[in-house]
């Protein structure tokens, strides 16, 4: 997953290791191993992460959490919360989540059942079978 920031800035799981971004433009002209990586707070060692297109501070990740990178404050925010009468809930190893390309503030993921949350701040669950 990349931002719209410029240079960019991609997102991405590594297994073992957690989740990390990296810049795409660099003042050594190249991305290494050995520097530019940051650990970010959204994801783990496996799934997607996905950056909110309106605030690239703001990380989705995992199972659903999502953070903001400057604080690096999170909270648990899975459309499956509160919904033990629609469970149980499986899921993957790596569970799908990306935002909608029709509807920018929603953010899509699936288990079992696919759920769709609005993402605005303060926003209450909107977790619905789909």
């Amino acid at each position: 997953m990349a931002d719209d920031r410029d240079p960019y800035w991609v997102y991405g799981a590594q297994q073992d290791s957690g989740a990390v971004s990296v810049e795409t433009r660099s003042t050594q002209g190249s991305i290494t191993y050995l520097r530019g990586w940051d650990t970010i707070c959204a994801g783990g060692e496996s799934g997607y992460v996905a950056v909110d297109p309106a605030d690239s501070d703001v990380l989705y990740g995992g199972t659903v959490s999502k953070c903001r990178q400057s604080t690096n404050v999170g909270e648990q925010i899975s459309p499956m919360l509160g919904y033990a009468e629609l469970g149980p809930f499986r899921h993957t190893w790596t569970l799908p989540l990306v935002f909608s390309q029709a509807v920018r503030t929603r953010c899509i993921s699936a288990t079992n059942t696919s759920g769709k949350r609005p993402m605005e701040a303060g926003a209450g669950s909107g977790s619905v079978r789909i």
